[in-house]
């Protein structure tokens, strides 16, 4: 037998949580829309430059939507996007979203795999199963059930915290068995990159190996305890502050789209309804009732409701088809004349494209010359070295690249060659470390350090030095500190 608690059954709740979800959703979902419908054919139709690529697929590429097909969906995804955010026959809704979601953007390969688009379809499912439309609703508005609150089942929002859960701890395990993101590599190079990285905050940051490695070493460490501390009631408001912050430096040094907003809103479900309930001055749940007729199916006015819907989905599905007719950007619908691309045969393409291999140098992701090593980071000044010290020479390397040889060459001051290194690297080794010692028969004045990959000059890197003004060159006499390198 149920017993109740507070006025209502054992495993349920107030939806305030979930309903602030579904608004957050069906926000994320609107703007993602507003930003690719202009490039709603070439993304999703089959006159896109996807299609090719779905060849493959033999008599599964039926689904790929022409044209037409392809905006009309687009449009119905905006409609249903607004009657998400607005609660306006909520569940319908919910489950439309998610299957037009799952139905357009796989097409669209940058979005296959995306986090956000994953997480918003995991979402919708949960909240379809919920009760989310009985609160702060078109669907409350128009229920025919007793006021009060509306109390739903706790399982959807233990589920989307679970999912949040599994986010972090996933991106933990994928950092722990990647070799090179713990000593800040992989972050700086991806915040070097104009594809993921790119703004000027992340690209400033980058040049600091060591705030690399502080910032790698945190990032593994909040995905870690993140699963852990959010279910300790105390520990509660200081990880989702470290989340907030977390997701903010995300966003502002990264291009990752909407990832940080869509993990905010997954953030959400953490807070208790009770918490929304306050803030909107509004009757907790453990003292309301169930309300009937809240999904906006049930009820006399339901019917008049749908009907509503539905007329509002064609509406905006005609506005978003008549919008690309008048435009026809892409020239599918006779209104404009596109010049045609200019086929190239076989031979202008291996003209075009000889084929060459990528130069060496593009094997490097960074050069760095100190007076003092630790781990994979050197630092120090190396404009004046004084005799005794180490001058370290440190090269990285991008995460792919075939077998290399390294070499490097220690010139004087005054233009003699005063030591050298080779050095095979197999493919994957991300970085190589060399000293060369300091004497106090090297010049005084500057010099200059030379590296070379596959013989190739890659790099010059100018030093200082101090000591002797004379000094005698003996072949062979100085060699490399390290009596090799370091790699992996």
């Amino acid at each position: 037998m149920s017993q109740r608690v507070g006025g209502g059954l054992r495993g349920e709740e107030g939806v305030e949580t979930l309903a602030v979800i579904r608004m957050g959703v069906g926000l994320l979902m609107l703007w993602d829309v507003a930003t690719t419908f202009r490039y709603t054919i070439e993304l999703y139709s089959t006159a896109g430059p996807a299609l090719p690529m779905f060849r493959s697929l033999g008599p599964y590429s039926w689904w790929i939507p022409p044209p037409a097909l392809a905006v009309l969906a687009q449009g119905g995804l905006a409609f249903v996007s607004v009657a998400i955010v607005a609660g306006w026959w909520t569940r319908p809704s919910l489950l439309l979203g998610a299957l037009l979601l799952v139905g357009l953007r796989p097409l669209d390969l940058c979005w296959t795999f995306a986090k956000p688009t994953l997480i918003w379809l995991h979402l919708l499912v949960l909240l379809a199963c919920s009760g989310c439309g009985g609160w702060a609703s078109v669907d409350a508005a128009l229920s025919t059930g007793e006021r009060g609150a509306v109390l739903g089942s706790i399982w959807p929002r233990r589920l989307m915290q679970a999912l949040a859960c599994f986010v972090y701890l996933g991106g933990a395990v994928t950092k722990l068995n990647s070799p090179w993101f713990a000593g800040g590599e992989l972050l700086q190079y991806s915040l070097l990159d104009r594809g993921w990285g790119g703004t000027g905050l992340g690209q400033w940051l980058a040049t600091s190996p060591r705030l690399m490695h502080t910032a790698a070493l945190g990032t593994i460490g909040f995905e870690l305890v993140f699963p852990f501390l959010v279910w300790t009631r105390g520990a509660r408001p200081g990880i989702l502050a470290a989340a907030a912050l977390f997701h903010a430096g995300i966003a502002a040094t990264m291009h990752v789209g909407s990832f940080s907003a869509t993990m905010g809103v997954l953030l959400l479900s953490v807070v208790e309804p009770s918490t929304w309930a306050r803030w909107w001055n509004h009757t907790p749940a453990a003292e309301g009732v169930r309300l009937r007729g809240a999904s906006g199916l049930l009820g006399p006015r339901g019917v008049w409701t749908g009907w509503g819907w539905i007329g509002a989905a064609i509406a905006s599905m005609g506005l978003g088809w008549g919008w690309q007719w008048q435009a026809d950007w892409y020239g599918v619908f006779g209104r404009r004349t596109l010049a045609p691309l200019t086929r190239l045969s076989a031979r202008d393409v291996g003209t075009v494209l000889p084929g060459r291999a990528p130069a060496a140098a593009d094997a490097i992701h960074r050069i760095a010359l100190g007076t003092r090593r630790a781990g994979r980071d050197v630092w120090g000044s190396t404009a004046a070295l004084q005799p005794g010290e180490t001058l370290w020479v440190l090269v990285q390397f991008s995460p792919l690249h075939n077998d290399l040889r390294l070499t490097g060459t220690l010139w004087t001051a005054t233009g003699d060659q005063a030591a050298d290194f080779e050095q095979k690297l197999p493919g994957g080794v991300t970085y190589s470390l060399h000293g060369f010692e300091i004497t106090p028969e090297f010049a005084a004045g500057e010099g200059q350090v030379v590296l070379q990959l596959n013989g190739h000059d890659v790099a010059l890197r100018r030093v200082g030095f101090t000591g002797a003004d004379q000094m005698a060159i003996r072949p062979g006499r100085w060699e490399s500190a390290s009596g090799g390198a370091d790699s992996e």
